[in-house]
């Protein structure tokens, strides 16, 4: 089945007159453009002239999303390099058309956006680095070390790499430091953490406000996530990003990350320790993105660095 076919919609009542005059009477009120197509039984000159009529509505209402699997596309190329061909966009373009252009939009003033995520291993060679990836998370990998909760079991990440799938992006970077609030922190998660801290469900935070991601801890996702399924639903939500996503998002969607010293709770863990923060600077160790454990600011963690920032995965279409 192609992956634009005719949609089953009625025609308006302009569009119905041109029709009409082509296909006879029986171009009813509710008619819709794959009836008609039922009506082209009069040889290939009024098909084509049909489909003339149709093909500027049809482009206009089915390709809404050709702008962003186009972005997509740079973004791609722009960091795995030109000779990169993702050959999988489709997987993206039918993602989103199941999702809706509503929804996307809707999204967008949230602060959040999908984007696709390859499946591709890490390389040094990758053109677009320019923060270098954390060489004790690679050595943890190699080892067996690193893992994560799949289906609500502990899995080892087997590979660094990214997974191949529609995720739903936290568009905005990192503050300057724990003291100074997110740009967006009020308009999807902050006002989920405000009414989950005045219920006393989770600690506050004893600087900031009440809508600080800081200051929050692994054990308080259980409150969130229902709350954040509740808020944009159709999305599964993660506790954070991978560490190869962190990375990764850094350097395409989020620059000014570099330029903070706050870190961000990651999905992963090593060993037992689910407590793992992801650091992207320029300035610090040479350029050197972080993987650091965070047990040292576990008991003290309303008073550390360390920002919540969740992830969602789009389903793909069935």
């Amino acid at each position: 089945m192609s992956l634009f076919r005719t949609p089953r919609r009625t025609v308006d009542s302009a569009m119905r007159g041109r029709l009409k005059a082509l296909v006879g009477a029986a171009v009813t009120d509710e008619m819709t453009e794959s009836d008609i197509a039922d009506c082209l039984k009069r040889g290939p000159q009024i098909r084509q002239q049909v489909q003339e009529i149709l093909k500027p509505r049809n482009d206009a209402f089915e390709r809404w999303y050709d702008p962003y699997v186009e972005r997509e596309g740079r973004i791609l190329r722009g960091f795995f390099g030109n000779s990169y061909q993702p050959s999988d966009l489709e997987i993206f373009a039918a993602t989103l058309r199941s999702v809706g252009e509503k929804r996307v939009q809707g999204w967008a003033t949230l602060g959040l956006e999908p984007h696709w995520l390859p499946k591709v291993m890490y390389s040094a060679n990758f053109p677009g680095q320019r923060v270098s990836f954390a060489s004790n998370y690679l050595e943890a990998v190699s080892k067996g070390q690193i893992f994560r909760m799949i289906n609500g079991a502990k899995t080892a990440v087997e590979r660094a790499g990214l997974d191949g799938m529609v995720a739903l992006v936290d568009l905005c970077p990192l503050p300057k430091d724990s003291y100074t609030p997110f740009e967006n922190g009020g308009k999807y998660l902050g006002q989920i953490l405000k009414a989950l801290r005045e219920a006393k469900l989770i600690p506050k935070q004893r600087r900031g406000s009440l809508t600080s991601r800081f200051g929050v801890l692994p054990e308080d996702w259980q409150y969130i996530k229902p709350a954040l399924e509740r808020s944009v639903g159709d999305v599964s939500w993660y506790f954070g990003e991978t560490y190869f996503t962190f990375w990764y998002l850094g350097h395409v969607l989020r620059n000014a990350d570099a330029k903070s010293e706050a870190g961000v709770w990651l999905e992963e863990y090593w060993g037992d320790f689910k407590g793992w923060a992801g650091y992207f600077t320029e300035e610090v160790e040479s350029g050197l993105s972080c993987f650091q454990e965070a047990t040292r600011f576990y008991e003290t963690a309303i008073q550390t660095d360390i920002a919540l920032r969740p992830i969602g995965i789009i389903p793909f279409p069935r």
